[in-house]
């Protein structure tokens, strides 16, 4: 359950909503069927895509995370980055939010994640 589970996002540690969704698939999946469900995370893809890009930037290069952070919030409302760590966002949203932050730091670690050398310093 909880951070054991995965519920935990890595690159922000959020897990409240995350760790309460997780146990209502469970008990509901418990109480229907006796076994857990075959996807118990619900994850989508894309956010576990998110995710991967910015624990590479902050492997990377730590200190652009304040920067990252600060325009996340300064340029959202708060129900949005919320929505958004409960991977509860549209494409379009995605979109909105991915829109908010400076682009470069997200390239690089793209492209870096291409090359097989993610988390690498200056190579």
């Amino acid at each position: 359950m909880g951070t054991r589970a995965g519920r935990a996002k890595p690159s922000t540690g959020y897990a409240f909503k995350r760790i309460q969704a997780h146990s209502a698939r469970l008990v509901a999946a418990l109480a229907s069927a006796g076994k857990p469900p075959q996807d118990l995370t619900g994850d989508k893809w894309q956010f576990h895509v998110f995710d991967t890009l910015l624990l590479d930037i902050m492997q990377r290069n730590g200190e652009q995370t304040r920067a990252i952070f600060t325009e996340l919030f300064r340029r959202n409302s708060v129900e949005r980055i919320f929505d958004f760590l409960d991977e509860r966002t549209s494409p379009w949203e995605n979109l909105q939010v991915m829109n908010s932050v400076t682009p470069w730091p997200f390239l690089r670690s793209i492209g870096h994640l291409l090359r097989g050398r993610p988390g690498q310093r200056g190579k």
